[in-house]
């Protein structure tokens, strides 16, 4: 099965949380998504095109956009 060779390491880190990180005015998000880059650069020495998706809850129906991170 599939699900046999897939692992899992979860990491309690207690030092901040998002208020903390809120209050520099910075979305946990975003935040997060700074980390996961710059984790990747240090393993692998160069950065890459990452997007996530969106909600965009205003337009009617509402639809799933792209969004590009631009660091």
């Amino acid at each position: 099965r599939l699900t046999e060779s897939a692992s899992l390491n979860v990491l309690n880190y207690t030092k901040f949380g998002k208020n903390y990180i809120k209050r520099g005015n910075i979305s946990p998000d975003a935040f997060m998504q700074m980390a996961i880059q710059y984790g990747y650069y240090k393993m692998y020495g160069k950065f890459v095109a990452t997007y996530e998706s969106s909600m965009t809850r205003t337009y009617l129906y509402g639809r799933t956009e792209t969004i590009r991170s631009a660091t």
